[in-house]
């Protein structure tokens, strides 16, 4: 079992003070309330993320109550470029809510919840929809391609 860890690799250097920590941090983007607790890139235009409110109900007089994050102010301004689209996820990431609209949304006291945030240039990432009745009529927007040949 100690086999297939590897032991953490230490480096020492001289101190460059040119060389400066990140000092961006989600922590200002967010209120005091929720908690980012997952950031996954699914592709260079669509993100997952799951936020939660970190108190409970009569648990603090000011911080119970529900919270509004912006999810253009959380993400930054380079997606805010193209416009988002918004669309609320199950906990386990594989089942369409229901789409959001605008880019606000409210958690309440100790709700988690999990969104997935693409740019309108792209098309959301595949995911499971009740809707759709046939696999061979889901997803064929491109029915005018007709390619041929071996794969």
């Amino acid at each position: 079992m100690s086999r297939r860890y590897l032991s953490p690799l230490v480096a020492l250097s001289a101190h460059n003070a040119s060389l400066t920590p990140p000092t961006s941090s989600w922590a200002p983007r967010l209120p005091f309330n929720v908690g980012l607790i997952s950031l996954e890139v699914v592709n260079g235009h669509t993100i997952r993320l799951r936020l939660t409110h970190l108190f409970a109900i009569h648990e603090h007089p000011e911080w119970s109550k529900e919270a509004t994050v912006d999810l253009l102010v959380l993400l930054g301004p380079q997606w805010s470029v193209d416009g988002v689209h918004v669309t609320e996820l199950n906990l386990s990431g594989n089942r369409v809510v229901g789409p959001i609209q605008g880019t606000t949304v409210t958690l309440q006291p100790m709700h988690v919840r999990e969104f997935e945030v693409t740019t309108k240039k792209a098309k959301a990432s595949t995911v499971y929809d009740g809707t759709v009745t046939s696999l061979a009529d889901a997803g064929n927007d491109n029915d005018d391609d007709d390619v041929e040949g071996d794969f």
